[in-house]
């Protein structure tokens, strides 16, 4: 609870100060796509992976970029992870990132941030069950298709390093743009 506190203070002290510049509300992207991690607070020495569900808003202050980030990851199905449990996981991140043009139609996002994971896990051989939370340190690379100034379609690689375990995940989204 003391993190999640931590963590709302930060960013709404970075968006207080920050807000007396040029502030505008961005593009919101929603998303599906894949995951695998590697766990290494386990026991066992195995891989995972499922799907995820992939929301973010976007932020603009002068020529920077603040994202609200929110992925949420799960096994398909019961057993279906190699190991023979089940592993779901949420993080929230707060980012920076940076928006440059390739061309007029195509856009590279990268972005560095700091976050809150949460996991659940259950091995069923080694009757283990994990329940943990940590602070996540994430990297995100993002490129989009805009052919109009409404709507995109972007693929974003994401990259979640913390304690617990790294997780690796791709998305396809939908980015709508709200202020045009």
């Amino acid at each position: 609870m003391e993190k999640r506190l931590l963590i709302f203070l930060v960013l709404f002290s970075t968006i207080f100060c920050l807000g007396q510049n040029k502030f505008e509300y961005k593009n919101l992207d929603l998303g599906f796509g894949g995951f695998s991690v590697k766990l290494k607070n386990s026991n066992s020495n195995n891989e995972s992976g499922g799907m995820t569900f992939y929301l973010n808003n976007e932020f603009k202050i002068n020529k920077n970029l603040l994202s609200v980030d929110l992925l949420i990851g799960g096994g398909v199905g019961s057993g279906y992870v190699s190991i023979g449990g089940d592993y779901d996981f949420y993080r929230l991140n707060f980012l920076y990132g940076r928006e440059f043009k390739i061309v007029n139609w195509l856009v590279l996002e990268p972005n560095l941030g700091l976050g809150y994971y949460h996991q659940n896990s259950e091995i069923y051989f080694a009757n283990e069950k994990i329940k943990k939370s940590i602070i996540n340190f994430p990297i995100k690379v993002s490129l989009i298709i805009l052919p109009n100034k409404k709507v995109g379609i972007g693929v974003c690689a994401n990259y979640d390093m913390n304690q617990l375990n790294n997780t690796f995940s791709g998305n396809i989204f939908l980015r709508i743009n709200l202020n045009k």
